[in-house]
């Protein structure tokens, strides 16, 4: 009997190491074979549960993520790894109050790490509780001052509150550390359209601009903003640098606001 056991646990341990293997190649589905192999001659192995939610969850197969992972869960396995995988599926299928448990979990386990409590900030802003959002992005912060996401994220939460100033004094942090993503700047131009800052935004746009080249939508935007300061001229060129990349509105707006008022 002893001898029957140790061969299982052996062909069990083959398969896992053989399933790992694929799962660091990508090789999802493969790698889920060979987990749910290694399920079938060792139904208690906590790590064989764990090994195929992951896999699941890379081939976004939340329901059946969750499943394996509570399983893992019962048996013993316990980590804020688990909780904050468990809550992205949560998050991803869009039931945000069992997300929101499951990160609070993972936040409060031993060395939490910094993703945790951006998760939470995430599921805090799905909840519209942008006071508790704020407080998680802060925490992220602390555990690495150069989390620019963490600035970005705030930012967004003050601009909904329609708090331009405090919006603008985020995004320039989350600039200050990552002057490469544009998003950043999209964000504080926005802030400053709202304060009807049309030149600051112009500025944002340009940025964007030399980051993404061929974004019709940034020359279209920033066409908008210099009409507003009634800089015809340069707003057509962006207009038509647009309408060139293949953006129909600003075709729209290159015949109605520069041809047809040049006629």
């Amino acid at each position: 009997m002893s001898r029957s056991i140790n061969i299982k646990i052996d062909e069990a341990l083959y398969y896992s190491n053989r399933g790992l293997c694929y799962y660091n190649l990508e090789v999802y589905d493969t790698a889920l074979l060979n987990f749910k192999t290694v399920l079938d001659l060792d139904s208690v192995y906590y790590i064989g549960y764990w090994n195929l939610a992951m896999a699941n969850y890379n081939l976004e197969q939340y329901e059946r993520a969750i499943i394996a992972f509570n399983k893992s869960e019962d048996i013993g396995y316990v980590s804020g790894e688990l909780y904050n995988y468990r809550g992205i599926c949560y998050y991803n299928l869009e039931n945000y109050d069992s997300a929101l448990a499951d990160f609070l979990k993972a936040t409060k386990s031993k060395n939490p790490l910094l993703n945790f409590f951006g998760n939470l900030g995430d599921t805090y802003t799905e909840l519209g509780d942008s006071k508790r959002a704020i407080g998680a992005f802060k925490k992220a912060i602390q555990i690495d001052s150069t989390y620019a996401t963490g600035h970005n994220s705030i930012g967004l939460e003050y601009y909904m509150e329609e708090s331009y100033d405090a919006a603008i004094t985020q995004f320039s942090k989350a600039i200050a550390i990552n002057a490469t993503e544009a998003v950043y700047f999209d964000n504080r131009r926005k802030a400053k359209d709202a304060k009807i800052d049309y030149l600051g935004a112009i500025k944002d746009y340009s940025q964007s601009i030399s980051l993404y080249p061929e974004d019709s939508y940034i020359y279209y935007l920033r066409g908008n903003a210099k009409s507003n300061l009634n800089n015809k001229f340069d707003a057509c060129k962006d207009f038509k640098k647009a309408a060139e990349i293949g953006l129909e509105k600003a075709q729209k707006s290159l015949e109605e606001y520069c041809i047809t008022s040049n006629e």
